[in-house]
């Protein structure tokens, strides 16, 4: 199946990562907090680490010249050439697989880490003849199968209650009612028969995975994962009334100005309002069978 959002759009993709404008600046901060998330959890040790939906491999090689060993799976033809045609980083070049997230081509307990970038936000949504399929859930849990005990999860997603639509009436209204008719369109999906026309049709996703706080922590609680590290990236552009109120230079500045005062320790949950979040996440079986199994010393845990 052709997705318009990856596949024609590989070269953009990557010239994203370049680029000076407020999106190509907030999508380099976004990676750089992944790497920055994995390098704290991880300490000094070198890991085995999956990057699931890995594009055209900014993460994967980003983590490859740290010295870890990366593996990236990625669904796009387009993307996978990207990264496989992209020079590596002083002489080492992540594994590049083709493959879903949500039926990852990988063993299972394979990887000391996975990061998963982007990816989450885009995952259809199918009305199959029988049954709805939810490419998240299942992605969620592939994520969580390939991981070894002991192991640890980075991921992004979006954010619903982000301040600058707080600040803004009109956008938060937007975004409100933008969410609701995707809901709605899921309902009608899911009801006997899914509505007129619906078979094999993808719900957008988009408006329906932007979650509260709250909904986040529920989600991730379905899929019995402990939040270990929460981070906010992207805050703005700023307005008011639906007209921008600061240039996006003086947006760029005053988000990461917010970012960073959203790492001291009595202001994280600033981080909650950002419109990207960056979370580290800890399968609770996976930790209670290595508290069990562990000698402790030496043992790597998140």
């Amino acid at each position: 199946m052709k997705r318009p959002h990856y596949d024609g759009r590989a070269d953009s993709w990557r010239e994203v990562y370049r680029s000076p404008d407020p999106f190509g600046q907030k999508i380099r901060r976004r990676r750089d907090a992944v790497v920055a998330a994995v390098e704290r959890t991880l300490g000094e040790r070198r890991a085995l680490i999956l990057d699931a939906g890995c594009g055209t491999g900014e993460v994967a090689r980003r983590l490859e010249e740290l010295g870890h060993t990366v593996v990236g799976v990625e669904l796009s033809q387009e993307m996978l050439k990207e990264a496989l045609n992209s020079p590596p980083p002083a002489g080492r070049r992540p594994f590049y697989v083709r493959g879903s997230i949500a039926n990852l081509p990988l063993h299972p307990c394979s990887f000391d880490v996975v990061v998963c970038v982007g990816v989450l936000g885009h995952l259809p949504r199918l009305r199959l003849p029988d049954r709805m399929l939810d490419a998240e859930s299942d992605a969620m849990r592939e994520l969580v199968r390939v991981l070894r005990p002991g192991g640890f999860l980075v991921l992004t997603t979006t954010s619903l209650l982000r301040l600058h639509w707080l600040l803004d009436p009109v956008q938060l209204r937007r975004a409100l009612r933008q969410r609701r008719r995707g809901q709605e369109h899921e309902k009608r999906l899911m009801l006997p028969g899914g509505g007129p026309d619906s078979s094999n049709r993808s719900l957008e996703p988009n408006w329906t995975r932007r979650r509260t706080p709250g909904e986040m922590r529920e989600f991730l609680s379905r899929h019995g994962l402990d939040i270990l590290e929460w981070t906010g990236i992207g805050f703005g552009p700023f307005t008011f009334l639906g007209r921008q109120i600061l240039s996006f230079d003086r947006s760029v500045r005053l988000s990461a100005s917010l970012e960073r005062m959203a790492q001291l320790p009595g202001l994280r949950p600033l981080g909650r309002l950002a419109g990207t979040w960056v979370l580290t996440l800890a399968p609770r079986l996976l930790r209670r069978e290595h508290a069990q199994s562990s000698s402790g010393a030496g043992d790597f845990r998140p």
